[in-house]
């Protein structure tokens, strides 16, 4: 799943019965399946996730204040990469690559 907005700024579309905005509308993202994102990722724009979105998708976890898309996760610290698997309970491996892939698995299918 992706966190999204629409890619025209002032327009909506609804897929699959949810609407989604465009990037320059007041309204919040939305998450798309995977699959609808790859299928036409032009008419898409990835939306930023933040400290306050990622702790209202998962309540329990503490998150430092770090803002990426999906495809901006590897460039992400080492110590930013340690603390959102943290917050979101993911166990991975130490190497920096391995535990890249793994985040991004998790963040393709949970978020």
């Amino acid at each position: 799943m992706v966190l999204v907005h629409y890619a025209y700024p002032k327009g909506s579309i609804v897929v699959k019965g949810t609407r989604i905005y465009g990037f320059l509308e007041p309204q919040p993202a939305v998450i798309v399946p995977w699959g609808e994102y790859k299928h036409a990722p032009s008419n898409y724009v990835q939306a930023q996730y933040t400290k306050p979105i990622l702790q209202a998708m998962f309540p329990d976890g503490d998150f430092p204040n770090v803002s990426f898309t999906y495809h901006e996760m590897r460039f992400l610290s080492w110590e930013e990469m340690c603390a959102i698997c943290k917050g979101v309970g993911l166990k991975t491996n130490r190497e920096k690559g391995k535990r890249r892939a793994r985040l991004r698995k998790f963040f393709r299918e949970n978020c």
